[in-house]
C-alpha cells in the first residue's frame, strides 16, 4: 500500500520528519541524559533476543510506556508498559510536528500550496508588515521564520498569526510551537472547507490503515506542534511509510 507524498523536492522536510521522528520520543521518557546512559553493549552482532531484551530494558528504565520494533518487514518486538494497553493512545508531544512536515508535502504535491511561497499570500495582515511580507512556508517550518515563539502551550491559528517577529527571516533558529499554527492558519485557507487534521486522515492516515489522532485543541484548533495522541502501532505505520518515502510496504534491506 501507498500514499503519493512526494520527497524529492524538498528533502529539508525529511530531515524534519526525520528529526521529529526521534525528538517525539524523548519527551516520553523521563530520567537523565539518555545519551549518558546509553548501554555499553550495542555491537549489532549480538543475537537478536539480546537487542530486543536490552532495548526493553532501557526503555523501561526512561518510563517508557511502548516499545516497538519493525525489523526486516516484520514486528518482532511489541512491549507495553505502566498499565498500556495495544489500543490505547500516546501522547506524540513534539512528534506531532511530523505530521505538519508531510501535511506540507502532501499539500504541495496536491497542488495546493508552494513551499517557498510567502504566508502573506494567504495571510493578509502579514502583507501589510514589511519583514513578515518576506516570510515564507519553508523558513516557517525550518523555524527559521523569526516569529516571535516559547515552549509551552499552542495559540490558536488567529492568535498565532498575531505574533510578532523578533529577528529577520532566515536569520535564526527558534523553536516552539507558533510556527506550527500560522502554518495552520495558511493550509486552512488552502483546503475550502476541510479542516487540516481532516485533510490529514484523509490524505496520509487513512491510506496507511491508521486510525485518526486525538488532539488537544486551542481555541478550537488542533495543536500542530504537540497536540496528537495516537497508538504505537499506528505511530509505527506512519514511521514506516516515511521510512518508504511514501511506501507502506517498504522493508528494511537484509
Amino acid at each position: 500500500m501507498c500514499i503519493s507524498v512526494s520527497v524529492s523536492q524538498s528533502r529539508y522536510v525529511v530531515l524534519l520528519i526525520a528529526a521529529s521522528l526521534i525528538w517525539g520520543v524523548l519527551p516520553a521518557c523521563s530520567g537523565s541524559d539518555p545519551v549518558s546512559e546509553t548501554p555499553a553493549h550495542t555491537d549489532p552482532s549480538d543475537p537478536p533476543s539480546d537487542r530486543y531484551d536490552m532495548a526493553a530494558s532501557y526503555a523501561a528504565s526512561k518510563a517508557g510506556d511502548a516499545l516497538l520494533v519493525w525489523e526486516r518487514g516484520e514486528l518482532v518486538v511489541e512491549d507495553y508498559t505502566a498499565g498500556f494497553e495495544a489500543d490505547e493512545r500516546h501522547m506524540l508531544a513534539s512528534g506531532t510536528k511530523t505530521f505538519t512536515g508531510a501535511l506540507a508535502l502532501a499539500a504541495a504535491e496536491d497542488g495546493l500550496l508552494s513551499l517557498d511561497e510567502p504566508v502573506a499570500a494567504s495571510i493578509p495582515s502579514w502583507a501589510e508588515d514589511r519583514e513578515k511580507s518576506e516570510v515564507t512556508l519553508r523558513q516557517l517550518l525550518q523555524l527559521t521564520s523569526g516569529v516571535e515563539t516559547g515552549i509551552g502551550g499552542a495559540p490558536s491559528f488567529d492568535e498565532g498569526i498575531q505574533a510578532p517577529l523578533v529577528h529577520s527571516p532566515g536569520d535564526d533558529l527558534r523553536y516552539g510551537p507558533v510556527a506550527f499554527q500560522v502554518f495552520g492558519a495558511v493550509l486552512e485557507t488552502k483546503l475550502d472547507g476541510e479542516s487540516p487534521e481532516d485533510y490529514l486522515n484523509r490524505r496520509i492516515l487513512e491510506p496507511i490503515g491508521a486510525e485518526a489522532p486525538t488532539w488537544s485543541r486551542s481555541g478550537g484548533d488542533v495543536n500542530l506542534g504537540a497536540g496528537a495522541r495516537m497508538t504505537a502501532r499506528d505511530w509505527l505505520r506512519f514511521g514506516r511509510m516515511i521510512l518508504g518515502d511514501g511506501a507502506l510496504n517498504y522493508k528494511t534491506p537484509s
